[in-house]
């Protein structure tokens, strides 16, 4: 169980993405906390699921993930990282996902189910 995703949101998340937030904040009962750049700002179209933005100078710094897991007493394994990072971007130990997998393995299992209905 996740009690804090952490979204990189310097790239405005796509439908799929928010759909699938919901999910994982409901699911997890977790805050939902953007991260952004000094020069990006929150579009009205993110909704109602961020709870809180964070600014970094460098986008999604997992300095600044981890100082407020720190301060919120919240473990690394309890964090979940989402944004378009590389896979050696894992420090520390935070699970990290790309929104572009996540939204791939939704289409998968929509088009899973679709099928399951058909039969």
């Amino acid at each position: 169980m996740y009690k804090l995703i952490f979204v990189d949101v310097d790239k405005a998340p796509d439908d799929i993405l928010m759909m699938q937030l919901g999910m994982l904040k409901e699911r997890n009962k977790a805050r939902v906390i953007g991260v952004r750049s000094v020069e990006a700002v929150a579009a009205p179209s993110l909704g109602n699921i961020f709870d809180e933005f964070l600014t970094c100078n460098e986008g999604a710094s997992f300095t600044t993930i981890q100082k407020y897991c720190e301060d919120f007493k919240v473990s690394v394994n309890e964090a979940l990282v989402i944004g378009d990072y590389s896979p050696d971007s894992n420090i520390s130990g935070y699970k990290v996902q790309r929104p572009s997998d996540m939204a791939a393995s939704y289409k998968k299992a929509m088009e899973l189910l679709r099928g399951y209905k058909r039969e």
